[in-house]
């Protein structure tokens, strides 16, 4: 249950925006992830809320913060890339609290009041998160560096700025691993395709290949990644497939996002101080 603090006039909050998932473990995982975060922002009233497939939405969640009298909220959004979720999804929810808080507002005949409003920027290549996503691997890869190959696999976005992300997030781990071949490979929308990605791996003298999927949860993308690198193993007599853990709740994972928040209340230009008035209704 979200934890609602004291009832001063200047409350800061924080909202942990996830995607949703109807997988129960990745909903557990997300979960321990908000409760890790909530240990290390005590001087915060930190919040969850989900952009689908599970509830509190966005909105609702805003509204409330405002209705329990937090005048600063922080939007954290706990996604890899700046892919359609985070560049309008999340924005647009934004959008629809403050016409919610308007239209209550009018009603009671309340004079406009301020909410702040800051974004905090998705994970993207955040040092923590290099970090942990060099740690997965590493078990995998001791002693194992010679004719290995390490299949990196995101999730995939018809978002060039995504694509092009996590193009650079494996050149920073090609860079840790100099003596390892790394490849990339999506699992949908993007190229190259894991079907592509695997056949090409398949004809190549590689002894194993590593396949380390760049998902924060778990949920059905990972479960069908794990079932799909099964499948190949066994088909293979000549090649050992092996997958690595996911990135999951871990301690960096919440420290990226902590710093994430940190940085959008910090950095000068970055807040953006929205009146709950008609002039913000027809922003968009």
């Amino acid at each position: 249950m979200d934890r609602v603090q004291g009832n001063d006039h200047n409350r800061q909050g924080v909202l942990i925006v996830g995607h949703g998932t109807r997988d129960e473990q990745g909903r557990d995982e997300f979960e321990q992830l908000v409760a890790v975060i909530r240990t290390q922002l005590v001087e915060r009233d930190v919040r969850r809320a989900f952009i689908e497939l599970q509830e509190p939405e966005i909105a609702e969640c805003i509204v409330q913060m405002a209705a329990d009298g937090i005048c600063s909220v922080t939007i954290a959004p706990v996604l890899l890339f700046a892919a359609g979720h985070a560049r309008r999804d999340i924005p647009a929810a934004v959008d629809v609290a403050l016409k919610r808080l308007r239209s209550r507002e009018l009603a009671a005949a309340g004079k406009p009041r301020q909410l702040t409003v800051r974004f905090a920027s998705h994970l993207g290549c955040h040092p923590a998160v290099v970090r942990l996503s060099q740690q997965r691997s590493e078990q995998s890869l001791l002693g194992r560096k010679n004719r290995t190959a390490l299949l990196m696999v995101g999730r995939g976005s018809s978002t060039p700025e995504a694509i092009e992300e996590m193009q650079a997030f494996v050149q920073l781990r090609q860079m840790q691993e100099p003596a390892v071949s790394f490849r990339t490979a999506f699992l949908a929308v993007a190229e190259p395709r894991l079907a592509d990605a695997v056949a090409e791996l398949q004809r190549l003298p590689f002894e194993e290949v590593i396949v380390q999927p760049h998902l924060l949860f778990d949920g059905a993308l990972l479960k069908s990644l794990q079932q799909r690198i099964r499948e190949v193993d066994g088909q293979q007599s000549s090649q050992r497939w092996l997958m690595t853990p996911h990135l999951g709740p871990a301690a960096e994972v919440a420290q990226s996002v902590i710093d994430r928040c940190r940085e959008a209340e910090s950095t000068p230009g970055v807040p953006t101080t929205w009146p709950v008035s008609e002039a913000q209704i027809g922003r968009s």
